[in-house]
């Protein structure tokens, strides 16, 4: 939640003709369209939809291509992290996919990309500093650092 949070107010400020949508607000947009905006598309396509990975926010703005944007804080397994990018490249909407993590899973981010055909797709941005764990601090159960 203090990721989010953090994420949110480091971005909406600097959009202008764009606009963040929450998890819940893309998921409404998605039912409300009937097919997927930003989330990638993985797993059988015996439903219209396939099996779907919604990212941690979606921006959308006045064209038609959006912007996935995940929130990398522990590192997924090699085959999982592939599957959602080759996901994302098969929804024709997913202008871009940026990823905010620590420079060692970004890293393994920029790998499953080369591997999976996603890099030009891919953006890697710094974690806000809000959302940097300090050395030392224990996790409370609201997801903040003491």
């Amino acid at each position: 939640m203090l990721i989010s949070t953090a994420l949110t107010a480091q971005l909406e400020p600097q959009l202008v003709e764009q606009r963040l949508l929450s998890d819940r607000e893309h998921r409404t947009a998605e039912r409300a369209l009937g097919r997927p905006l930003g989330s990638a598309i993985i797993g059988s396509r015996q439903t219209a939809n396939g099996a779907l990975h919604r990212p941690d926010f979606v921006l959308v703005g006045s064209g038609e291509g959006v912007i996935a944007i995940e929130v990398e804080l522990t590192l997924k397994e090699r085959a999982r992290l592939e599957r959602i990018l080759r996901g994302y490249v098969r929804n024709r909407n997913v202008e871009a996919i940026r990823y905010y993590a620590p420079p060692d899973i970004a890293q393994a981010v920029q790998r499953a990309a080369r591997v999976v055909g996603a890099e030009r797709l891919l953006e890697i941005a710094p974690l806000p500093v809000a959302c940097i764990p300090q050395r030392g601090a224990r996790a409370r159960s609201d997801g903040s650092r003491t």
